[in-house]
């Protein structure tokens, strides 16, 4: 009976997470608030900016405070330019003098489904 040793198990708890590729480089964070969230309610917080980081722990500021987070509960944030590059201005359409419109042409006026619109005036017959 002594001689009865407890036998290994494997632990359940142990899991690899993924890692983003572009994780180490990002400047920005989203934080994974794990809580009971309401329907529609956003998994994710922030975007957050990365202070220090350690392999698995990152530094940022959230409302001027100081936060050390897991790597487990963090997602990498895609920024836009700071400068977008403007775009192209279409030049302005003018209408030219020669082509007047005329108010006796009618529109073809459809709804959104494809159902074709027709409005009778009042004087004119079927």
């Amino acid at each position: 009976m002594q001689d009865l040793q407890p036998t290994l198990v494997p632990r359940h708890s142990k899991s690899n997470i993924f890692i983003h590729k572009n994780f180490p480089d990002c400047s920005h964070v989203f934080v994974r608030q794990d809580c009971v969230r309401w329907p529609f309610q956003q998994p994710y917080d922030g975007a957050f900016k990365v202070i220090s980081r350690k392999n698995k722990f990152f530094n940022f500021l959230i409302n001027g405070k100081k936060n050390v987070i897991s790597v487990d509960r963090l997602n990498p944030a895609f920024m836009e330019l700071e400068d977008p590059v403007p775009a192209q201005e279409k030049p302005a359409r003018i209408g030219s003098p020669d082509s007047p419109r005329n108010s006796s042409v009618q529109t073809k006026t459809s709804t959104r489904y494809g159902r074709r619109v027709r409005f009778r005036l009042p004087n004119s017959s079927k």
